[in-house]
């Protein structure tokens, strides 16, 4: 196997998880009404919403910057906002931003990866930058899975489990 054969391989792992963790989140907020997507236990916590909206922040401010776009993340109306977004925009929002970074690690040269890459604050790759994206999101899946669990109890539908494509 060659060294580009690996890198494609290893690229499209990425993209293989960040469409489960899409499908996986998705599953996890149509289980939800408005009123648990935005719970939180405590006020300093995240509630579901947050976590998509901070998830999209952080794919997007990526994708943007190895786009060369401007970052218009704000990250702290991430955390602070306690409503005011359906599921559906929240879906949408998800579905679109992961739609985007898939694209952007399918399409992009592999030469690129190893440029170097700066990102809130700290320099790096653009390869290193997209593997945290990619465990990033499963962090926070992670948390949204156990706020869902917690809230929907016996009710709640366990996400896929599946090897990638």
């Amino acid at each position: 196997m060659k060294d580009t054969d690996a890198a494609r391989a290893l690229v499209a792992a990425m993209v293989a998880r960040m469409r489960l963790y899409q499908e996986n989140a998705e599953q996890c907020l149509e289980q939800l009404d408005g009123e648990q997507m935005w719970y939180r236990t405590q006020p300093r916590d995240n509630a579901v919403g947050n976590l998509i909206l901070h998830i999209t922040g952080n794919v997007d401010q990526v994708v943007n910057s190895i786009e060369g776009r401007p970052d218009v993340r704000d990250r702290l109306a991430e955390f602070s906002a306690t409503a005011g977004r359906s599921k559906e925009d929240l879906s949408t929002t998800l579905h679109r931003s992961i739609d985007k970074c898939c694209r952007v690690m399918d399409s992009l040269p592999l030469e690129r990866m190893a440029e170097p890459y700066r990102i809130q604050g700290e320099d790096t790759t653009i390869a290193y930058a997209l593997i945290m994206a990619v465990s990033h999101f499963s962090l926070h899946l992670g948390q949204m899975q156990f706020i869902a669990k917690s809230l929907l109890q016996e009710r709640y539908r366990e996400a896929l489990r599946r090897a990638p494509r």
